[in-house]
Order: structure tokens, then C-alpha cells, then sequence
């Protein structure tokens, strides 16, 4: 009872802390979806150009540890974007029509972006040692869709509790499995980290759920995800509106930018 007292009142302090935020400025998902791919293109900027050895290749008398402070401003930068992303994700699975058709979606731009990544990230066409974060949204809507359907079913079998709470608790597990084994970007945490949000959300607090999932990929992943608060304020100014939607942008943006930066790093690399 103290736990669930504890965390409500950490549910309305938030929630008037968003309202008084919202007097002076809103945001829209639309704004959220950008400020999420333009951190994410200056995160990638990082990984698949300045650790790559681009920079040295321009300036080869340019320091080791100011190009190492430099990528790491732009990795930090960057760690903004997963949690956007996250945060939107679930708020698609919450007001989509059929999650089933919007994990399918996923799945497939998933498909049409691994050999952008792979260009990216390990100079190669086909690399099985990790997939894109495509796939672990995929993934994790998938769980979704699955703890849905069940929650959903009229069938008898479904009405135990205790059969719900075996069922559900499979799915969840075999979706880290998933995303452990083929090691998907942010894996096993960027999954929970949904989950979290999505529990969270599901109970009308996704302000503490989208902290709660920041700290734990802090936890499973990496320390550096922290910076990743530094969103937190942006959250706290969406006013639950989608704003002008462009619904293939991102999706199209994801493998495009990825193609366009190994194309760059390709350039830099052999012809300069």
C-alpha cells in the first residue's frame, strides 16, 4: 500500500508540474518524432562517421581526445532519440486501430533497413552479429499485440488470471530471447524499456513510465543512457496531440540517412 501511495503521489506531482509546463509552451508528437530523428541522425553522425576514422582521414593532425570529446557530445546528444522513440511507439500502440497491422509495418521497414545498417555501422552488406532497432520495436509491439489479444479473448481458457499471467509472462520472455539471441539494437533493454512505458502508459502515468524506462536502460544497457533525461522536459510539454503528420517520414528516413552517411564516410575515406 505505501509503494502504490509513494508512486501515485509521484504520478500527480508530475502531472501538475505538466500542467503548469503546458501553460507556457505544448508540443505535438509531430515535434517529438522530429527532435527524436534529427538526435538520432547527430548520434549516428558519431558512430557511423567520427568512429569510423572520418575525421582523422580530414584532419589528419587533429587530436585523439578532442575527436573522442567531440563523438562523445554527439553520442550523448543521441540518447535523447531511443527514448522518443519508445515513448511514440507506445503511444501508436495505444491509439492504432490494430496493433497487429502496425508491428507488421515495423517488421517490415526492419527488413528494408538492415543493409542500410549494416553499410553503416560495419562497412558490410550481410552482418548477422547485430540488427537494427527496427527490429526490436517490431519485437516488442509484437508482445504487445500478443498481450492484447489475449487480454481481448472471450475463449473460457483465457478468463483464469493465473492462465493470462503464464501466457503473457511467456510472451514477454520469448520476446527478450528474440531480441537477446539476434541482438537487436538496445536488445533485451530496449524491449523492457517499452514494456515499462507501456504498463506505465496503460495506467495513466507515462511521465514516470518514461523516466522508469530511462533508468532502466540505464541499468541493462548502458550508463551513458542517462543523458537520455535530458528529454524527460520535452515529455512533460506533450500535449497527447499527433500535430501534422508525415506517416511514412521516419520510416523511410531510418534507411535513407543510414545509406547517405555510409555514402559520405565512403567518399571521405577513398577519395579525399
Amino acid at each position: 500500500m505505501e509503494t502504490n501511495f509513494g508512486t501515485m503521489k509521484m504520478v500527480r506531482a508530475l502531472d501538475n508540474l505538466q500542467k503548469k509546463i503546458q501553460t507556457k509552451v505544448q508540443i505535438t508528437g509531430a515535434t517529438l518524432k522530429i527532435i527524436a530523428i534529427v538526435t538520432m541522425l547527430i548520434d549516428h553522425i558519431g558512430a557511423a562517421l567520427i568512429e569510423q576514422g572520418v575525421w582523422f582521414k580530414i584532419d589528419p593532425n587533429a587530436k585523439v581526445d578532442r575527436v573522442y570529446a567531440y563523438d562523445e557530445i554527439f553520442r550523448i546528444i543521441g540518447r535523447i532519440s531511443f527514448p522518443l522513440f519508445c515513448f511514440l511507439v507506445v503511444e501508436g500502440i495505444l491509439h492504432t486501430r490494430d496493433v497487429r497491422k502496425y508491428a507488421i509495418r515495423l517488421g517490415i521497414f526492419a527488413i528494408i533497413s538492415e543493409i542500410p545498417f549494416n553499410l553503416a555501422f560495419s562497412n558490410k552488406v550481410v552482418d548477422f552479429s547485430g540488427f537494427n532497432v527496427f527490429f526490436t520495436l517490431f519485437i516488442s509491439v509484437s508482445v504487445v499485440a500478443g498481450y492484447i489479444a489475449i487480454k481481448e479473448s472471450t475463449q473460457k481458457f483465457y478468463e483464469e488470471p493465473q492462465v493470462k499471467w503464464f501466457l503473457c509472462t511467456t510472451i514477454f520472455l520469448v520476446g527478450l530471447l528474440v531480441a537477446g539471441v539476434t541482438n537487436t539494437d538496445y536488445d533485451v533493454a530496449g524491449v523492457c524499456a517499452i514494456m515499462v512505458m507501456y504498463e506505465f502508459s496503460s495506467r495513466n502515468a507515462k511521465n514516470l513510465g518514461f523516466v522508469a524506462a530511462i533508468l532502466l536502460l540505464a541499468l541493462l544497457d548502458d550508463p551513458i543512457e542517462l543523458w537520455a533525461l535530458l528529454g524527460f522536459g520535452l515529455i512533460l510539454m506533450y500535449n497527447g496531440k499527433r500535430g501534422r503528420q508525415m506517416k511514412y517520414f521516419f520510416y523511410m528516413f531510418y534507411p535513407m540517412h543510414l545509406m547517405l552517411l555510409w555514402a559520405i564516410r565512403c567518399y571521405i575515406m577513398y577519395y579525399m
